[in-house]
């Protein structure tokens, strides 16, 4: 059952039509007991997690095909860069990333230049901070994929958090 609800929208993202959000509100109270008196909507169903917007690509094509960050320790991390194939036919793209950019969207010209697979292995994080319950900290980092002519191909963000298990 599909309900309407209104939210604030950063002016770029005005453009995009419409926005579909799936909840699924169903749940077992034998294996999911209310923690509540009455029903806990946040508990048994609903919206359990943080909503993000997720810019959907339309007819133009994706070349950063995912990003993913795999801790190493506190401070250092690998970087897993993988292209799609319209991306592994074209020469001489430059890759760029930046972790933590204050800025909004992808205005890669000051960030570093790397090369996969070489440069993305036991990366030191600048200003590493540890997550935790207590502090959640976490990390961005952004990659850009531009043409040797320093137009922007792509550009992707990623989210992670340094902690100790």
């Amino acid at each position: 059952n599909l309900k309407q609800m209104r939210f604030c929208m950063l002016p770029w993202a005005l453009s995009s039509g419409t926005v579909t959000v799936l909840v699924d509100n169903r749940f077992d109270r034998r294996t999911h007991p209310v923690h509540q008196l009455k029903y806990d909507w946040y508990q048994a169903g609903g919206i359990l997690r943080a909503v993000q917007w997720q810019s959907l690509q339309g007819p133009k094509l994706v070349y950063l095909s995912a990003v993913e960050v795999y801790p190493r320790s506190l401070e250092r991390v690998d970087v897993d860069i993988r292209t799609s194939p319209a991306a592994i036919a074209m020469a001489g793209l430059v890759y760029r990333w930046r972790f933590d950019d204050p800025a909004v969207g992808c205005n890669s010209l000051d960030w570093a230049e790397i090369v996969p697979g070489e440069s993305t292995k036991d990366v030191e994080v600048p200003g590493a901070k540890a997550w935790s319950p207590e502090e959640p900290n976490l990390h961005r980092l952004k990659v850009a994929l531009l043409q040797p002519d320093g137009t922007l191909l792509d550009c992707t963000e990623v989210r992670f958090g340094l902690r100790t298990v």
